[in-house]
């Protein structure tokens, strides 16, 4: 069957291509929504009271063997990091709650404390500059109330607001945190996984990538022996593959949510000379 257009008004062929775009719309807002459910199933679904550990991103400068170490790290290893560094003044951990604003399309509301739940999942291991760190893991989801009490995501009362004619539904939602969060000048330790000329690498919990550059290195009394391909300082220290450094973070920078860290004043911790 054909449709024509012929005689019709200038208000009416500009209703109609309205219409059309919001068609367009509608079908790229399914299709995302299809593949936003589609990586939920892959990464699977945690309750609201439990912390959640997500499919990881892959930075490119993580070996295999070290991400996959990692994504079978268990919760209470996690936990137990944690607590070795939170009495610290200087701990790269934060434990507090925060607020954040979740944005969900109408085809959410469904089942409002699993769409939240796997809004936020997406924000897991990376960069929040919101929050001030690197997202590890959450729990106690609570939707805020417009007189400000806040009420559970699984109870009566939860909504959220619609801004003029755009479908998505906004959620102010309480949640308790744990970050990562490696400040400029903050003292941190790492384990060694490249030994260059130019620069050693370390990996910070196993995850975060940090760099101290060759020149930070000499300054801090190593030099690089080529003939063992080594950095060693005049005691006869050395920096090897596997060891453990200590350093200060100099600068931090985030691609994509990813961040990589640069960092001065090397040393070998005490620990590892005794």
């Amino acid at each position: 069957m054909t449709t024509t257009h012929e005689g019709e008004t200038k208000e009416e062929r500009k209703r109609r291509r309205q219409q059309k775009r919001e068609r367009k719309e509608q079908r790229e807002l399914k299709r995302k929504r299809r593949r936003e459910e589609r990586s939920s199933v892959d990464g699977g679904e945690s309750t609201s009271n439990a912390t959640a550990t997500p499919n990881l991103p892959t930075p490119s400068s993580v070996h295999q063997t070290q991400q996959s170490q990692f994504q079978t790290q268990s919760q209470s290893q996690l936990q137990e990091e944690w607590n070795k560094e939170h009495t610290s003044s200087q701990s790269s951990f934060q434990r507090k709650t925060a607020i954040m604003l979740v944005s969900l399309v109408p085809a959410s509301l469904g089942n409002v404390k699993s769409a939240i739940q796997r809004s936020i999942r997406t924000l897991l291991l990376r960069f929040s500059d919101s929050l001030g760190g690197v997202l590890l893991a959450f729990d106690n989801i609570h939707v805020k109330e417009k007189d400000d009490s806040s009420k559970n995501i699984g109870g009566h009362g939860s909504c959220g607001i619609i801004l003029g004619e755009l479908p998505h539904i906004h959620f102010r939602v309480q949640v308790d945190v744990l970050l990562f969060c490696p400040n400029v000048g903050r003292s941190l330790t790492g384990i060694v996984n490249e030994v260059f000329p130019s620069h050693v690498g370390i990996l910070v919990h196993s995850y975060f990538n940090a760099m101290v550059s060759a020149d930070h290195l000499r300054e801090a009394g190593f030099q690089f022996d080529r003939n063992v391909n080594e950095w060693k300082d005049k005691e006869n220290q050395k920096i090897l593959f596997g060891n453990t450094l200590q350093f200060i973070v100099e600068k931090l920078h985030e691609s994509n949510g990813i961040i990589s860290l640069e960092v001065s004043d090397p040393s070998i911790p005490d620990i590892i000379l005794k």
